[in-house]
């Protein structure tokens, strides 16, 4: 096999059969510089070591911000018991809205459905 037939196939062909090495970028997609189709050639397939790292470098940032705007599970806790609860005007008890097992208010907390009247305990005793 010659030079020039080993280089014709290594090349990429567009639709049409004309080489791709010979394409142009207009700033947001890649054109046949033969038939002037456009098409889609991703970054990565000649950076590969660096579309990881860029890749698992946003994915770190993106996990972080969700960690800093996930609140906590008390934070959390209390704005499920706001919700799912009224005081009640004359003896200021709080009266649970929400669902209810066996006569209990019941919701998750900390990984588990637990009595709400015991969370409220519990996060009330923590402060």
């Amino acid at each position: 096999m010659g030079d020039a037939q080993a280089e014709r196939v290594r090349t990429k062909l567009c639709k049409q059969g004309h080489d791709v090495a010979e394409s142009w970028h207009d700033g947001t997609r890649w054109h046949c510089r033969g038939c002037h189709r456009s098409y889609s050639r991703r970054w990565a397939a000649s950076n590969p070591d660096k579309i990881k790292v860029k890749t698992k470098r946003n994915t770190e940032r993106k996990r972080a911000k969700r960690e800093a705007e996930r609140p906590t599970p008390e934070e959390e806790a209390r704005r499920k018991l706001a919700a799912r609860s009224t005081r009640d005007d004359v003896t200021g008890c709080l009266v649970w809205n929400g669902r209810l097992e066996r006569g209990y208010g019941r919701m998750q907390y900390d990984g588990r459905t637990q009595y709400a009247h015991r969370i409220a305990w519990q996060l009330v005793s923590r402060v």
